[in-house]
């Protein structure tokens, strides 16, 4: 468990192998005493959260996504709610019938958000690696502040092992990044991928040594105050220029282009550049079309603090051309 004089998270914080694993474990908390719940996911949502979900809860879904949401009329006793904070920004409130005590945030886009410490839930949970070097790593804590808490999971061999294979796969990357051309990028890009394909098979465990040690001399909230400096520099530059808007979000500029062949020919010409925006999410052909059709025109560009003031003008620079 997390929750020290130096660490952000608040005491009582559970660290887990990964986000999803988080939510996976909070879920069989609540079976323990709820053994017929449903799980309500957001209809626009990350289809590698849904799938593992899947494996051991029964799901419900209700319509959510960036621009839009519409929250169930009513949750049975037994259920749990996850509401999402889409790029880090607040989630609209639920009405006032539905229990704090049954929802679940999903803060995987900005642990550190001030708003977390007034929104109305059980329990706060999400990834640590979207936001923070890490090979691996998820966070759960109840708002409730309960003592003591449900025992944390054990570490596990698998999870220990995808963290060193991860840890690995970022070096690699870094040293492409800082202009070693022995890596292609389609080879450390690989070895990313399977490292991100292993959490699917990982069950919930604690946050293994090497993870949990990395965590340790990470400057959270400087890495914080990087992203969002960065950001703010570059929505600065670009909102109100091309054919998109810009949503709201602390985890990166979030541009909805105004038709997917835009966003596709925007894609291409950033990666072109050496400049990798993130699809968030591709969907089932069996998603909502509003969902499906926002999906498809949606870009984010990553604003960290692998990044200077002079890269986010480069990059400014080739989204105002673009435009």
């Amino acid at each position: 468990m997390a929750g020290g004089e130096d660490d952000p998270l608040p005491s009582g914080t559970y660290l887990l192998n990964s986000g999803r694993a988080a939510l996976r474990w909070i879920i069989s908390q609540h079976a323990r005493s709820h053994p017929r719940a449903r799980i309500w996911l957001p209809s626009y949502y990350c289809l590698d959260v849904c799938d593992y979900v899947c494996e051991s809860a029964s799901i419900a879904t209700y319509c959510s996504n960036p621009l839009a949401v519409a929250f169930p009329d009513s949750l049975p006793a037994d259920d749990l709610l996850v509401v999402p904070s889409y790029f880090g920004a607040l989630p609209q409130q639920p009405p006032s019938h539905l229990p704090p005590g049954q929802i679940l945030v999903d803060t995987t886009h900005d642990p550190l958000a001030e708003w977390t410490h007034g929104y109305p839930a059980g329990w706060m949970f999400g990834s640590l690696r979207k936001t923070l070097p890490l090979p691996e790593g998820g966070y759960a804590y109840s708002t409730s502040n309960r003592s003591p808490g449900p025992k944390p999971p054990p570490v596990s061999r698998g999870s220990a092992l995808a963290a060193r294979k991860g840890a690995e796969a970022m070096r690699r990357k870094t040293r492409w990044l800082e202009g070693d051309e022995s890596y292609r990028p389609q080879e450390w890009y690989d070895d990313l991928q399977r490292h991100e394909s292993c959490f699917a098979g990982l069950a919930p465990a604690s946050m293994s040594g090497l993870a949990r040690e990395t965590l340790g001399r990470l400057p959270w909230r400087a890495l914080r105050r990087a992203r969002l400096k960065n950001l703010a520099l570059l929505r600065g530059r670009v909102e109100g220029v091309g054919d998109w808007i810009v949503l709201p979000s602390t985890f990166g500029l979030v541009l909805v282009c105004s038709s997917s062949e835009t966003a596709d020919r925007l894609h291409r010409t950033l990666v072109d550049s050496r400049v990798f925006p993130a699809r968030l999410w591709p969907l089932r052909e069996d998603a909502a079309p509003a969902d499906r059709d926002l999906s498809a025109r949606l870009l984010m560009v990553h604003t960290d603090s692998r990044y200077s003031a002079e890269h986010m003008e480069s990059v400014a620079e080739i989204l105002c051309t673009s435009a």
